[in-house]
């Protein structure tokens, strides 16, 4: 198998983003380990596609994104960024007509 690219590139601290991992000859059994994380559960869509969550992390950072089985690992270059989970404080307004196209304010 190979691996191509990753999509999102990136995702919050908090974990728990779904992850398109784009290659070739991919096949059950294989999971997706962040940095120095214990490996995520992962589902092969297809021969092409591998899905997998990024686990949560302690800090900002970038890792290395590795695919494998439980004896060969899928040579690649791909890197996950992590950045701060973001928290909404407010919005204004609170409400609008049920129409919509009210313009809201997120702080």
């Amino acid at each position: 198998p190979a691996v191509t690219s990753v999509m999102p590139s990136r995702g919050p601290m908090s974990g728990g983003t779904l992850i398109s991992i784009s290659g070739t000859s991919l096949a059950k059994g294989l999971l997706c380990t962040f940095g120095t994380s214990p490996p995520s559960s992962s589902e092969v869509v297809s021969s092409s596609l591998l899905l997998c969550h990024s686990p949560p992390v302690s800090a900002v950072s970038v890792v290395s994104l590795s695919v494998h089985d439980a004896v060969h690992l899928v040579p690649s270059s791909l890197l996950f960024s992590y950045y701060p989970d973001i928290t909404a404080l407010s919005a204004h307004p609170s409400r609008g007509p049920a129409g919509g196209v009210t313009i809201v304010t997120i702080s």
